[in-house]
């Protein structure tokens, strides 16, 4: 009796966790990106009264935070999409082109399991200065 990929457990839990790590990175890149949104808004317009340096350090940390959230979200993705197109060269009995394909497709998982590792770390730092920020707004 032969079996489908589609019927073993395994790899219906591995799809399973692949489509949630593309899901979570696709929110956090869009919140990410959302909070920079707000943050653009909100610092385009007279702010009274002034920033002390705290809020200007809890600003200047969460901008960042977002931003490099973003950049590890997007590169996240572009690696995921070479680290696929590598595996498949790599079974491929007729590449394209010559190459170690496996040690490409290494090489993008890496990459893309460095940055999925990061980001949510990244996010939630920003989160966490953006509350700094909000509560010494609100306690001046």
């Amino acid at each position: 009796m032969s079996s489908t990929s589609q019927d073993n457990p395994v790899t219906k839990w591995h799809d399973r966790a692949g489509a949630s790590a593309g899901e979570y990175r696709k929110s956090l890149t869009s919140l990410s990106t959302g909070s920079l949104a707000v943050f653009f808004l909100a610092l385009t317009t007279k702010i009274e009264p002034g920033l002390s340096g705290t809020q200007r350090v809890a600003l200047l940390i969460s901008l960042s935070a977002m931003a490099a959230s973003v950049l590890l979200g997007v590169t996240a993705w572009y690696a995921d999409a070479q680290s696929s197109y590598a595996k498949g060269e790599a079974i491929n009995p007729e590449p394209e082109k010559p190459g170690d394909w496996v040690a490409e497709e290494k090489k993008w998982h890496g990459i893309k399991r460095s940055c999925d590792k990061r980001a949510p770390f990244i996010f939630m730092l920003g989160i966490l200065a953006a509350v700094l920020y909000l509560v010494s707004r609100i306690t001046n």
